[in-house]
């Protein structure tokens, strides 16, 4: 830990362990909250009625693509298929 065993009293071993176990509940509550921003993202891209991409989800995907394409030079193509169903 880069402390010497001279220095490592109760006092600092018992004040690292707490640190460690505060530490290791901030990791727990991101980990909740990257996991419910996901979510919350996974339902701004969806339709209600059908769990479909929205219009938001389609605009950022289309600029994300034609973003890579200028990037790399690279050519590209749109494919939309329409269902009746």
């Amino acid at each position: 830990m880069g402390i010497s065993e001279s220095e490592l009293t109760p006092k600092v071993r018992g004040a690292i362990m707490q640190l460690m176990e505060e530490v290791q509940a901030l990791r727990g509550e991101l980990e909740q909250s990257r996991a419910r921003i996901e979510y919350l993202e996974r339902l701004a891209d969806q339709d209600s009625p059908a769990p479909v991409a929205n219009r938001r989800a389609f605009v950022r995907e289309l600029s994300r693509i034609i973003s890579f394409s200028e990037r790399y030079n690279a050519p590209s193509s749109i494919s939309i298929s329409i269902s009746t169903a």
